[in-house]
């Protein structure tokens, strides 16, 4: 039901959440990791993970995936957006890969219903 109140597939939400930019950089001590697609409510950076140059603010109001764990005993948070998700989910997994249409990821069909948004 949250998915498509947010207007994703089950496949869609489920590749988004399991997406993991430290992908093999997890030599450190994470704890505490909620891991939540959100739509931002303001500016946030995006931690892309296709590259320096894509390195970007975020307006509000763009969907991304929230990650917010206690690491080496500090708490951090970390976005990243769904258009930097969806070219390296498509780097990754090639073809196979199907992103949300624009009206899929439009703001008229992301309502919160109490949720956490960042």
């Amino acid at each position: 039901m949250a998915a498509a109140r947010r207007g994703l597939s089950l496949q869609q939400r489920d590749a988004y959440v399991r997406f993991d930019p430290f992908e093999g950089d997890r030599d450190v001590d994470v704890r505490c990791r909620v891991v939540k697609i959100v739509r931002t409510r303001r500016v946030h950076r995006c931690i892309s993970p296709i590259g320096r140059d894509a390195l970007h603010e975020m307006p509000a109001g763009t969907m991304a995936r929230y990650e917010h764990a206690l690491v080496e005993g500090e708490w951090r948070s970390f976005y990243v957006c769904a258009a930097c998700m969806d070219a390296w989910l498509a780097m990754v997994a090639g073809p196979s890969w199907v992103k949300p249409t624009r009206s899929e990821t439009s703001a008229e069909n992301l309502q919160m219903s109490g949720g956490h948004d960042a």
